[in-house]
């Protein structure tokens, strides 16, 4: 049985372009499962809203959004998004949503609640997040962090190079 994800995505835009539908499709190959999403957005004015629709669409995701206006608003915004349910909660790279502190306060948390967090946030491994995407030429990869992926009940497959294990 699939358990209730949430997945920090702290998207980096990638020439002038998060691509957000592609990012979502490599999780959903390692969750394909996950039905719905939580999208952390910039209340202040969003880089990937107009992302959302496509993403949604092309991966056969519910979005739900949930815009915060400042880090401060974290907690609340992780309690709102948990309401929801959501397989996987992504979160928008600004400057008023993150950095390794809020990795590490949503990770720990969502380590409570047995939750991956992934993210395109440089330090994201060393902040204990589940997984830190990085885009490549062949698309978009998942570094599995080693140090905290058994003890979740994520199964990452053998022999696919979009999974790669970092200890």
């Amino acid at each position: 049985m699939l358990k209730s994800f949430v997945v920090l995505l702290l998207s980096g835009m990638v020439l002038g372009q998060a691509d957000v539908p592609g990012q979502f499709r490599a999780i959903k190959a390692l969750m394909p499962e996950a039905s719905t999403v939580a999208v952390i957005l910039d209340g202040r004015g969003s880089k990937i809203e107009g992302e959302l629709g496509q993403a949604s669409s092309e991966n056969g995701l519910k979005v739900v959004k949930v815009p915060i206006q400042s880090i401060r608003d974290m907690a609340a915004a992780l309690n709102a998004a948990m309401a929801h349910n959501p397989n996987f909660i992504y979160i928008e790279d600004s400057d008023g949503l993150g950095g390794k502190n809020s990795i590490k306060f949503v990770a720990k948390s969502a380590l409570k609640n047995q939750v991956p967090v992934f993210t395109t946030h440089p330090d994201a491994l060393d902040a204990g997040a589940f997984g830190q995407m990085q885009k490549g030429d062949a698309g978009w990869t998942i570094l599995v962090n080693g140090k905290v992926k058994d003890q979740y009940s994520i199964a990452i497959p053998d022999g696919n190079d979009r999974f790669l294990v970092q200890n």
